[in-house]
């Protein structure tokens, strides 16, 4: 610790700082916004897909289990049959729980990727209200750009 003090730039700028800095800047707010948006619709299209992938896969394997079970149902399997059969079923069921693992491992993975670029938009839009800021106090600054 080098006993600087950190101070975070939007929870210290006035209201009225903010408002001349959004007037001024008005792309800075939209970017910020188009970029949330766009990230909140990406996301939810990546896991409405995920979710119709997901049912099909567990449409696919109980098809599966249903028509092993339907063949142990039979009374003309001999033991060696009903066991193979029965292995057959196991599997089927450890395959699904390790297809389900790797989606949660995905949908983990996906969160993860959200929170870090939820971060880094949080300090794009901290940087530039800082530096709007900057600017707008240094009213000789304001007056060359307008």
């Amino acid at each position: 610790m080098t006993g600087e003090v950190h101070m975070d730039p939007v929870s210290t700028m006035d209201e009225d700082t903010a408002r001349m800095f959004l007037e001024k800047f008005p792309e800075a707010a939209r970017l910020v916004t188009a970029t949330t948006t766009a990230l909140a619709e990406v996301h939810q299209a990546t896991l409405a897909s995920n979710d119709r992938s997901q049912d099909q896969v567990m449409r696919e394997w109980q098809a599966v289990g249903a028509a092993i079970d339907a063949q142990l149902q039979r009374d003309d399997l001999d033991p060696d049959q009903r066991d193979r059969l029965i292995d057959q079923r196991f599997l089927a069921a450890q395959r699904l729980t390790e297809a389900d693992g790797r989606n949660k491992a995905f949908l983990d993975r996906l969160d993860d990727r959200k929170t870090l670029f939820a971060v880094v938009l949080a300090a794009t839009a901290i940087t530039l209200a800082a530096g709007g800021k900057a600017i707008l106090q240094n009213r000789s600054l304001l007056s060359r750009i307008s």
